[in-house]
């Protein structure tokens, strides 16, 4: 009989045992009355499957290559209820908090290391019985463990063009190459001890001073607002369905992890879509001049329901004015939810007011378009051609038309419908919007601006651009799968545009253990 643990009281973390298992960011010591981890196996020696092949009439076999399998991990547990009620509601509780996927497992023994896993089965419980013990199987399709704290080295040399780190970890890692630069730059690259490169943008690219060169003009996190700066309820909107009523107030906000966001906060009354909007007119740059012809606009933002019975729309807006002092859509991207009953909504792409596009997703809290720390999209306009980033997706268009004409307002609006209740998340993290110099597509001067940042995940190959996932920049010869840190000591050397000055680098990366 084990003893009953009230794990209401504080008290209880100092009697966790040795290999507890911390599930997702919780002992379930801490979670499931009654529950005690006993023991843990498959953390041990990891299986190794070794190819060999028979050379000939030569003895034995010829060593080929090796490879570590997936890893199961089993856990050992008790569970004592005080009564029939208490021991079911007890597996009620542990069965909805193991359902989830690729959970991240940490045992008590060893904090700073993590495994990912996923229930696949469990032992048998012996029946008419409160206090059991049993078995919980948890596959690992990765079978190494990693570092809980992500390392981050800066650079050793005084150019600030050479990394030497030392790896503690027992297995190759794959780092994320960081970048932010403090002058127009064509590219950046990366080559370490044993040749393999990494290149991000064009290395023939020519030098920046001859053109005027891209220039961030609104780059606001929204820590606060200033009505006086972004004007309420003057934008120009487009429709979605039905015509946008402006009326209401914004408010600063804050993320379920503290992170500040601007959002609604009174939407007004109507029959069809009503609520705030905020106006930012263009500054002048360092020329003077106010007006983008050739320009980006990038957010983050968030746009989840928990529900179907709720509606709301949120817009980005690119505005221009007419000959006699009017204002146009030059470009949009509307995201919407008008249908009850389900938990999915629409992306509308607009460029001169008229919709071009439209996507679907969902508007679950972790969706990959608008979800938690994931909504990062721009629109961008060289000329007479127009190009949205949704989350990595790339959709293009031409309007010969609109080559002229230039971006004077950046707004966004955030909108309920009719009764229904808002949108349960959403706002606005932050925007960025950069003006460039040039009229034409193949003459922007310089694949990067002052102030951008880049990094390339080597783990997965992809480049990000301002955390926009931003295809088509890297060169097809990149060594990815070459490009890794090992045990022991590890060289990188950078390489960037010979007209310009090195950018701030570093390296972040996770150890991997056996």
């Amino acid at each position: 009989m084990y003893e009953f643990v009230d794990t209401i009281e504080r008290a209880e973390e100092a009697t966790l045992p040795a290999e507890a298992l911390n599930f997702n960011g919780e002992y379930l010591e801490n979670l499931i009355p009654g529950y005690r981890t006993l023991w843990v196996s498959g953390r041990e020696v990891i299986e190794t499957e070794i190819d060999t092949y028979e050379a000939g009439v030569s003895d034995g076999s010829k060593y080929q290559k090796k490879r570590y399998p997936e890893r199961v991990l089993t856990v050992g547990y008790s569970l004592t209820a005080k009564d029939n009620h208490a021991f079911r509601e007890a597996f009620n509780r542990l069965n909805t908090i193991l359902d989830a996927e690729q959970a991240k497992l940490i045992f008590a023994d060893e904090p700073d290391k993590y495994y990912v896993g996923t229930k696949q089965g469990s032992g048998d419980v012996p029946p008419g019985k409160n206090s059991i013990t049993g078995e919980i199987e948890f596959l690992c399709p990765d079978p190494f463990k990693y570092a809980v704290n992500e390392k981050t080295a800066l650079p050793t040399a005084e150019d600030n063009s050479r990394f030497e780190i030392d790896y503690k970890g027992a297995y190759k890692c794959f780092p994320k190459l960081e970048a932010k630069t403090d002058v127009d730059l064509g590219f950046i690259g990366y080559a370490n001890q044993e040749g393999y490169t990494i290149q991000i943008g064009d290395a023939e690219e020519a030098d920046a001073e001859q053109y005027l060169a891209s220039e961030t003009l609104i780059d606001d996190a929204f820590l606060t607002y200033d009505p006086t700066e972004w004007k309420p309820n003057i934008a120009q909107t487009v429709k979605v369905v039905s015509e946008h009523k402006q009326e209401g107030m914004v408010q600063i906000g804050t993320d379920k992890d503290g992170s500040p966001l601007i959002m609604g906060s009174v939407f007004g009354t109507g029959t069809a879509w009503h609520g705030p909007s905020i106006t930012r007119l263009l500054p002048e740059d360092s020329n003077g001049k106010v007006g983008a012809k050739n320009c980006t606009l990038s957010w983050n933002h968030r746009y989840v329901t928990s529900g179907g019975n709720n509606a709301g729309v949120i817009q980005f807006l690119l505005t221009g004015y007419t000959s006699g002092g009017g204002k146009k859509n030059i470009a949009a991207v509307t995201y919407f939810k008008n249908r009850i009953g389900v938990n999915s909504g629409n992306v509308h792409l607009y460029v001169n007011g008229i919709m071009r596009k439209e996507l679907s997703f969902e508007c679950s809290a972790y969706n990959k378009v608008t979800g938690y720390h994931a909504g990062h999209s721009s629109i961008s306009k060289f000329g007479s051609r127009f190009q949205f980033n949704i989350f990595g997706q790339i959709y293009e268009f031409d309007f010969p038309e609109m080559a002229n004409e230039a971006v004077r307002e950046v707004s966004i609006y955030f909108g309920s419908c009719g009764t229904f209740a808002p949108i349960s998340l959403n706002g606005v993290y932050a925007v960025r919007f950069v003006s460039h110099s040039v009229d034409s597509w193949k003459d922007v001067p310089n694949k990067f601006g002052k102030g951008d940042v880049i990094v390339a995940d080597c783990g997965d190959g992809k480049i990000y651009v301002n955390d926009v996932l931003t295809p088509g920049l890297g060169a097809l010869a990149n060594d990815w799968e070459g490009f890794c840190l090992k045990p022991g000591t590890n060289l990188i050397q950078c390489a960037y545009s010979s007209w310009a000055r090195c950018p701030d680098v570093k390296v972040r990366y996770r150890e991997v253990f056996l």
